[in-house]
């Protein structure tokens, strides 16, 4: 008996709708609530958390759309390889926490980047940051590119937290200190 390698199972077909259903929920929910809440003027305090909402939101748009494009396009190499030797075959079963994941992941990241550009670690130098059309662009795009915004991250980590040379100490050294 042969397996054809390009085959989906019936778990990965469950798996890939399920996703597919998730994302639209998500899009479908976020979507009446940017309709019926986003553009409304409130108070200061309600506004602060009103931003970051749409920031979180925006984050989670880009999250589970670039999802939705990393399932079609797996979805059409296992269909449609370009040549015999390039066979692909996906497994929808390991990838399934990713794909749930990647929306939630986005949102918070684009909440944190927000919040660095607000303190002006991390600096843009535009001139109108606090526009709505700039906080969900940018929502949307740290949710799209979670993979390369958490590469930028680690860098300013590196570049923040950097090892000290002048004062190299021990365990014991620290002990010693604090029994002064």
């Amino acid at each position: 008996m042969s397996i054809e390698k390009n085959k989906l199972d019936k778990i990965d077909i469950i798996i890939v709708s399920l996703i597919s259903l998730y994302y639209y929920n998500l899009f479908y929910f976020i979507s009446i609530w940017f309709y019926e809440n986003a553009f409304e003027e409130l108070s200061s305090i309600i506004l602060l958390k009103k931003i970051i909402l749409i920031i979180f939101y925006s984050g989670i748009i880009g999250g589970a759309f670039y999802g939705m494009r990393a399932l079609y396009r797996n979805l059409g190499h296992l269909k449609t390889p370009i040549t015999k030797e390039n066979n692909y075959n996906t497994n929808f079963k390991c990838w399934i926490l990713w794909y749930i994941f990647r929306p939630l992941q986005g949102g918070i990241l684009s909440v944190v980047v927000f919040c660095l550009f607000k303190q002006g670690v991390l600096n843009l130098n535009l001139n109108d940051d606090s526009s709505l059309y700039f906080q969900i662009g940018l929502g949307f795009l740290i949710g799209f590119g979670s993979h390369e915004v958490m590469q930028k991250i680690e860098e300013v980590i590196k570049v923040l937290f950097a090892k000290s040379n002048t004062y190299k100490s021990t365990p014991l050294d620290k002990v010693n200190e604090n029994k002064k």
